[in-house]
């Protein structure tokens, strides 16, 4: 029969009050915080819920925290063309995010990292992570690590 054993020594009690638990960087990237980087050099880093376009509004009651306005000669874009927002993550996962077309003229388009693109139904949310790209009528959204 195995001997069984306990700690009851008090420097051993002492030891384990001062024991870190410290996690690999891919685990830390799991539970992180994903930016998109857009083509006109804006930055957004996801920490909430966020609208894109010309001129970006929030309906009543909507909970927004992220206003991107784009500036878009061509007028490729709606004036709320997409929204997007934190993903949570389920376990051994890596951080994502979701964007969402609004009913946008010109369409959202989510291309994943080997090049595959797939157009977004109106209000059809898809899952992205990093180094996906977005692209949101003639424009483009680098999906990054924070």
């Amino acid at each position: 029969m195995p001997e069984s054993f306990g700690v009851t020594a008090d420097d051993d009690l002492a030891e384990l009050e001062h024991t870190r638990v410290r996690h690999p960087d891919s685990l830390r990237r799991r539970t992180g915080t994903l930016a998109l980087s857009f083509d006109t050099g804006e930055r957004v880093r996801v920490v909430g819920r966020g609208l894109v376009g010309r001129g970006p509004r929030a309906e009543d009651g909507e909970d927004i925290l992220h206003v991107v306005a784009l500036q878009d000669a061509g007028r490729s874009l709606s004036r709320v063309h997409a929204e997007f927002g934190p993903q949570e993550a389920e376990a051994g996962q890596d951080a994502a995010i979701w964007v969402a077309d609004r009913g946008s003229t010109n369409g959202t388009v989510v291309v994943d990292p080997d090049g595959v693109a797939r157009v977004l139904p109106a209000g059809t949310p898809a899952v992205v992570r990093a180094g996906w790209t977005v692209r949101l009528g003639d424009r483009e959204v680098r999906v990054e690590d924070d």
